[in-house]
Parts: structure tokens; C-alpha cells; sequence
């Protein structure tokens, strides 16, 4: 009896599940942002890919996207405004990150006679809020060519 009970105790196996608490953010983002300034309206989208830093406490960023710009500035010009940025979110340990971007932006004329197409660098640098392992973004920051800019996410 004692050596059934001893098998029993010690050779039985018992399983514990356990959902993984790593503190990580998810690394695809879908942001839509909506810029303005006096004379600049902007409406973006954003599809946005975290890359893990393996010796610091950051995120590397890649992103690509279009937006559709307004200027109002001696007359209407609106813009078709594809984008490439790279960039460097901070804060890894909070749900409150700093996020900084640099890239370039082809603004094209929609108007068909106008020729006042051209390549530009672009920088955005702002607040990411961002809980780990949750599909919610909140982002607000100031660049060009977005001037002040509010957007919303979902990541995955």
C-alpha cells in the first residue's frame, strides 16, 4: 500500500495552465491619424511594424502609409501623400511611450493640369499610448508635413 501511494504521489502528473504575462506590445499596427494646422488638413493611414531591440529596452519601427492633405494657402491645393518612415518608440516598461519617426512623403497634386508633385522629408515625434498585449492605440504628437497630429489604432 505504501509503495501504490508513494507511485501515485510522486509519479503522477498534474498540468497548471497559465496565459503568458510577457510585457510585450503587439507588433503590427494599423493607425489612422488626422493632422491640422492653420492652413494644412491631413487625414492618414498607417500600417506599422514593431522590431524589437535584443540589447536595449526599445522598439524599432517601420512604416508605411498614404494620407490625403489640404492646403488653403492663396487657394485649395489637395495632396495624395504615400509614406515611408523609420523610427524609435521608448518607455518599454509603462503603457506611456515616446515615439519619434523620420522618413520621406511624395506629395502629389490631385488636380490633373498641375505639376506640383515632390519628395520630402518628414519627421513625427509624440505620445504613444499603448497598453502590452492589448489591441488599443492612442497617438498625438507634432511633425511635418502633419503639423499637429490625434490618431487611433488597433494593433495585432
Amino acid at each position: 500500500k505504501t509503495t501504490l501511494l508513494f507511485l501515485y504521489v510522486f509519479l503522477s502528473v498534474n498540468l497548471f495552465g497559465q496565459k503568458d504575462k510577457t510585457k510585450a506590445l503587439n507588433k503590427n499596427t494599423i493607425n489612422f491619424n488626422a493632422g491640422w494646422s492653420i492652413i494644412v488638413y491631413s487625414a492618414n493611414l498607417d500600417y506599422e511594424r514593431l522590431i524589437p531591440s535584443k540589447k536595449r529596452n526599445i522598439y524599432s519601427t517601420l512604416s508605411i502609409g498614404a494620407g490625403l492633405y489640404e492646403v488653403n494657402f492663396l487657394g485649395i491645393d489637395q495632396y495624395f501623400v504615400p509614406s515611408l518612415h523609420y523610427g524609435i518608440i521608448s518607455r518599454l516598461q509603462s503603457n506611456h511611450h515616446f515615439d519619434v519617426k523620420a522618413g520621406i512623403v511624395l506629395a502629389l497634386n490631385r488636380m490633373p493640369s498641375s505639376n506640383d508633385n515632390y519628395l520630402a522629408p518628414s519627421i513625427k515625434a509624440g505620445y504613444r499610448y499603448q497598453v502590452p498585449n492589448e489591441r488599443f492605440v492612442f497617438k498625438a504628437g507634432a511633425g511635418f508635413p502633419d503639423i499637429i497630429y490625434f490618431g487611433f489604432g488597433l494593433s495585432f
